[in-house]
C-alpha cells in the first residue's frame, strides 16, 4: 500500500467499487496502535501544529526552509524529498484579511434574526482550509469576492475548517471522531438555518460529503448528512447559481462575461482533482468556466501524481514526478497552454513545480470574469 495515491480512483472504477484509499487509512491506524505514530506520519498528518511560528513571521519562515540546513533536517526527522520546493507562506492569512477588512463577516452562528427566506437571496459559509488560508490566501478572497458579486451574504469561521483529510491521509483514524464532532458542531447552525458550506480544495469539501458520513456516530448522522447536501465546491455552487431562474440570478448571470485577453492563442488548460473525478463533480470546473465565457479544455490526464505529501516524501518522490509525466506534463508540453487552472492545491503545486507554469484556482478566473 506504500504506492497507493489515495486517489479513490478504485471506488469508482471497480466493478466492485473497492475502497482502496480507506483500506490504506485503516491498515495505517492498525499499525500506528501497534508501533506507536512516527514522527513523518504527525509531521504530514497534523500540519496545523507545525504551523503556528510560521505564520507568525511567514518571511523568515520562507528563508529558512529553502535553506540547505532546513532541508536537511526535514530529510531526516520527517522524510522529505530535499529537491522539492515546500509551498510559501503568505504575508497574511486569509483569516487575518478578513478580519480587518469584513469583520461583520466572522461569525460562530447566524446572526440573530436571520432567515434563509429564498434562494434570492443567498448565504454562504465559507471553508477555510489550512493550506488556502496561510499559503494561497488570494484564492480565498477571489471567492469570497464572487460570492458577494452573486449577491451572496457570506460568512465565515474565527477559525481554520479543518475536515481531517490530512489525517486521514497518514492513518490517524483514532483523532477522526473528535475531529468530525468538532466540525458538525461550528457547521451545524448554519446548515441548520438554510446555509450553504462553499469550500475550495476538492479534498477537504469531498471529505464532509463522503467519508464524515461513515466516520460519524449514529446520533451524528443526521447533522453529517444535511452538511453533505449542502457542501459544495466553489464552482459547483456558481453553477447553481448562474443556473438558477430567479430574476436575481438572471441579473448576475447578465453581467457575467469573460476575461478581455488572455496573452497568445486563448487557450485555458483545467486540471481537475483526483477526488472530484471519483465522485463525479469534476466538470463542474469546466462548465462554470464556460458559464462565465471561458474557453476551458479539460487535460486528458489522471493524477498529477502528487497526492498530499506523496509527492514530498523521499521515499516516493520519484515516483510522483513518473506519474506527472505520464500524461500531465507531456500535454502541458506539446500544448502550451497560456493559463492552466486546477481547483487542487497539490495539484497546482505539482504542475508549478514540474511544468514550471503558473496554475490558478478556477475562482480566481471566475472573479475576474464576473463583473458587477
Amino acid at each position: 500500500l506504500s504506492l497507493c495515491l489515495s486517489c479513490k480512483a478504485c471506488k469508482s472504477e471497480c466493478p466492485a467499487n473497492v475502497d482502496m484509499a480507506r483500506m490504506k487509512a485503516e491498515y495505517q491506524n492498525a499499525k500506528h496502535r501497534r508501533e506507536g505514530i512516527p514522527f513523518a506520519k504527525k509531521f504530514f498528518g497534523r500540519p496545523e501544529q507545525f504551523y503556528g511560528l510560521a505564520t507568525a513571521i511567514p518571511g523568515f519562515a520562507n528563508a529558512i526552509a529553502g535553506t540547505a540546513l532546513s532541508k536537511t533536517l526535514l530529510k531526516s526527522l520527517a522524510g522529505v524529498d530535499p529537491s522539492r520546493p515546500l509551498p510559501k507562506f503568505a504575508s497574511e492569512s486569509f483569516l487575518s484579511w478578513v478580519r480587518k477588512h469584513h469583520p461583520d463577516a466572522i461569525q460562530v452562528e447566524p446572526p440573530k434574526g436571520f432567515e434563509q427566506s429564498s434562494k434570492n437571496s443567498p448565504a454562504v459559509l465559507l471553508a477555510v482550509d489550512l493550506f488556502s488560508n496561510v499559503h494561497q490566501p488570494d484564492s480565498l478572497k477571489a471567492a469570497f469576492s464572487v460570492a458577494q458579486k452573486l449577491g451572496a451574504t457570506v460568512y465565515v469561521l474565527p477559525e481554520v475548517l479543518d475536515s481531517g483529510r490530512t489525517r486521514l491521509s497518514q492513518g490517524l483514524l483514532d483523532e477522526m471522531p473528535e475531529l468530525v464532532q468538532e466540525v458538525l458542531e461550528r457547521t451545524h447552525p448554519f446548515m441548520e438555518a438554510g446555509v450553504e458550506l462553499v469550500g475550495l480544495e476538492p479534498s477537504e469539501v469531498l471529505t464532509f460529503r463522503d467519508e464524515f458520513l461513515d466516520l460519524c456516530e449514529e446520533s451524528q448522522l443526521p447533522a453529517a448528512r444535511l452538511l453533505a447536501e449542502r457542501s459544495f465546491l466553489v464552482e459547483e455552487w456558481v453553477l447553481t447559481v448562474l443556473d438558477s431562474p430567479s430574476d436575481q440570478s438572471s441579473e448576475k448571470a447578465s453581467t457575467v462575461r469573460p476575461l478581455v485577453k488572455l496573452n497568445g492563442n486563448g487557450a485555458l488548460a483545467v486540471h481537475g482533482h483526483c477526488h472530484a473525478k471519483a465522485l463525479g463533480v469534476a466538470s463542474a470546473q469546466t462548465k462554470a468556466l464556460q458559464k462565465v465565457g471561458y474557453d476551458p479544455q479539460q487535460i486528458p490526464a489522471g493524477c498529477c501524481g502528487m497526492a498530499g505529501s506523496f509527492g514530498y516524501e523521499l521515499k516516493s518522490s520519484q515516483v510522483s514526478k513518473d506519474i506527472a509525466n505520464l500524461r500531465l506534463l507531456p500535454w502541458i508540453v506539446e500544448k502550451k497552454p497560456e493559463r492552466v487552472v486546477a481547483h487542487g492545491f497539490s495539484c497546482r503545486h505539482q504542475i508549478e513545480d514540474l511544468a514550471h507554469l503558473p496554475v490558478s484556482h478556477p475562482a480566481v478566473l471566475l472573479d475576474q470574469a464576473i463583473l458587477v
